[in-house]
């Protein structure tokens, strides 16, 4: 539990997931989270060893639809291994939500959760050899805001050999009724 906002009151019989929302989705038309409202986002995982586990329930996989299901969520999961077991466990990484679906095929089931966190992602930036800015590993920050912005700040001026910080997104911490 975090010290920065007050609780949102949940029942047991829900998970709480971590969803990653990029800026330009609360910029173009996805209504900005906030605390203790409902949320709705189609989900989808990017594994990442170096991310803790994401899901705490019993996972399905269903390789024909690339559908990891655990619980009330769902996530479209477009670079699973071919060997994947129809019941992973600890699957470690990041889940994305979208409203314009990016890498997840039309009708993808939908997640909806209460919103119990919203923090800010502001992350390092630096121009790579070919000229493109990247984020700097281990640098993002997270700060503790009660609804997400509906433009973000921090993009200042990118200088050639000087890094930049840029709000990146929210992540917002979903509770999912199981």
């Amino acid at each position: 539990m975090h010290g920065f906002t007050n609780s949102t009151p949940v029942d047991r019989g829900v998970d709480a997931i971590d969803v990653y929302i990029a800026a330009w989705e609360i910029e173009c038309c996805a209504p900005p989270p906030e605390v203790g409202r409902e949320a709705t986002w189609v989900l989808a995982f990017t594994a990442d060893d170096t991310e803790p586990e994401v899901f705490h329930r019993p996972v399905r996989w269903d390789r024909i639809s690339r559908k990891l299901s655990a619980g009330g969520a769902s996530a479209y999961w477009r670079d699973a291994p071919d060997d994947l077991s129809d019941d992973p466990t600890g699957l470690r990484g990041r889940l994305w939500g979208t409203v314009h679906g990016a890498d997840v095929p039309d009708g993808f089931d939908s997640t909806t959760g209460s919103v119990l966190g919203v923090y800010l992602l502001d992350e390092l930036y630096r121009e790579n050899e070919i000229g493109a800015w990247c984020p700097l590993p281990g640098t993002a920050v997270r700060s503790s805001v009660s609804k997400s912005p509906s433009w973000f700040g921090g993009s200042g001026t990118f200088v050639s050999g000087m890094d930049c910080r840029k709000q990146t997104g929210v992540v917002v911490e979903l509770a999912v009724r199981g």
